[in-house]
């Protein structure tokens, strides 16, 4: 006798035993005895009853009277067991009858009563699977959890999800046996289901044209779609390599595995969104005012990566001889007075449209036209610039008490083409501008007087007609053989 025989021959030992049970407390619980007693007072008779094993069910037997008759008794097109009696008459056929409606009652609470079971143990298999896997950290440990519960529930051999990942199902979590490849949406049996969604049991894989691998090794198979909204992002599998196949108890244990796991896959495709969003509002708003934030945060790919050619103005700002001041007002007034006068300065270049690029020390760099293009580029930098040299006297003057103010900045702005964009690492947003005309602004800040804003040439020309300037004497630069033309700004906010 080979395996499979063995394993056939054992289920039905265990169905017959099954109904023999049901029979014999049929009988009981229908109180049948009682029944037919009553019956055979008026129509003597011996009435003896057995099970499919030949065993004694009911047994009312008159001394005078053999069972020398026999019925097969039959419950949903199976026998069940043998009645037998001492004639064949009417009186014979109605125990029969008497015996088929305590059945058919019986059954019917039996089946009422798994029904109810069956829902409860779906009810509470959802609340306990939510429960257990809830106290999971990430993504990972929730669904080995989910896959480990869905092969002990279904007596199953292997389980594996997958996902559809630009036409591609790959296995991101399984239990039992490693999936060893990938399957293209529509290859093979998972293929056709990721494809065409819904769910499919197979139970011989063998003769199924979809089935792709090992067929000899999987005696059923559950595969199951998983859907966000009505879009299909993957799949549930769930495959026997021993015992009975699965069954339609099965099928829907699996729907409500493949439910738990969808909704874990999307709650975290929604949260891992979410705090992508957040990370890259908190990175923009390093650098932008929140209306640019928002406006930048709305488009698809908002600030780019990579840069490009582009003319901004520039603007250095410098705190002249800080390490003086510092040394005279002490560590706890200057850390103090610092933060204001970061927070302020910030305030004033978001407040004209400009982007704060990085504080560099005491130093300030700040891009207008960038990533926020503006025609007045020019304009909004030398107005941040006043603004920026009229918030700083108030600064001194609210840490020194109203005393003479020894906190002074001096401003440097330029206007030309640069590189701007996110320059570095994919990882870490870091928007700047990168070129000679960066290099050029920095050098007119140094040679800025104490509480002046020095602009260059081209800054001049944009913002003539709106600020009153006057030109200075020519400055040489390191790196620049001809001396540059810069002026002063005097007023004209």
């Amino acid at each position: 006798m080979d395996l499979k025989q063995a394993i056939e021959e054992e289920s039905l030992e265990k169905k017959i035993e099954k109904l023999a049970k049901f029979f014999k407390q049929a009988i009981k619980k229908g109180n049948l005895e009682k029944k037919i007693e009553k019956f055979v007072r008026f129509f003597p008779l011996s009435v003896f009853i057995k099970d499919l094993k030949g065993r004694e069910v009911l047994s009312l037997l008159n001394s005078n009277k053999d069972c020398g008759y026999h019925y097969p008794i039959v419950l949903n097109g199976c026998t069940v067991g043998t009645l037998y009696v001492s004639e064949n008459s009417i009186s014979s056929e109605y125990i029969i009858e008497l015996i088929n409606d305590v059945l058919e009652k019986e059954q019917q609470i039996a089946d009422i009563n798994n029904e109810t079971l069956s829902l409860y143990k779906e009810i509470n298999l959802f609340y306990d699977l939510s429960a257990i896997i809830n106290k999971q950290q990430n993504l990972g440990k929730r669904l080995e959890c989910l896959l480990d519960r869905c092969v002990v529930y279904n007596k199953a051999d292997n389980a594996s999800i997958w996902i559809i990942d630009e036409d591609v199902l790959k296995c991101i979590c399984y239990k039992g046996t490693k999936p060893v490849r990938t399957f293209n949406v529509g290859e093979g049996f998972i293929g056709m289901i990721a494809k065409t969604g819904g769910e499919e049991m197979l139970s011989c894989p063998v003769d199924d044209k979809r089935w792709i691998g090992e067929i000899n090794q999987k005696k059923s198979i559950i595969c199951k779609s998983l859907c966000a909204g009505d879009k299909t992002i993957g799949i549930l599998n769930v495959s026997m390599i021993r015992g009975a196949p699965f069954t339609a108890k099965n099928l829907k244990f699996v729907n409500i595995f493949a439910h738990l796991a969808s909704q874990e896959l999307e709650i975290n495709r929604l949260f891992t969104g979410i705090k992508r969003e957040t990370v890259r509002r908190t990175n923009l708003a390093r650098f932008l005012s929140p209306n640019i934030v928002d406006k930048f945060a709305d488009q698809e790919n908002g600030v780019a990566l990579g840069g490009k050619n582009q003319v901004v103005s520039i603007l250095f700002a410098d705190i002249v001889n800080f390490t003086g001041i510092a040394e005279q007002l002490g560590s706890d007034v200057i850390v103090s007075m610092l933060n204001e006068y970061f927070t302020i300065m910030t305030e004033i270049i978001f407040m004209c449209e400009g982007t704060l690029d990085k504080f560099i020390g005491d130093s300030i760099m700040a891009i207008f036209g960038a990533p926020n293009m503006i025609d007045s580029h020019a304009v909004s930098a030398v107005r941040a610039g006043l603004l920026m040299q009229q918030a700083s006297k108030e600064i001194y003057e609210k840490s020194n008490n109203g005393g003479e103010s020894l906190f002074k900045i001096r401003i440097g702005i330029n206007t030309g083409m640069v590189t701007v964009g996110n320059i570095g690492s994919p990882n870490k947003l870091d928007y700047t501008a990168i070129g000679d005309n960066v290099n050029i602004a920095s050098r007119i800040e140094s040679s800025a007087g104490p509480g002046t804003v020095l602009i260059g040439g081209a800054t001049n020309e944009l913002v003539k007609d709106v600020f009153k300037t006057k030109k200075l004497d020519p400055v040489f630069v390191k790196g620049k053989d001809n001396a540059l033309d810069v002026y002063e700004v005097i007023d004209g906010i």
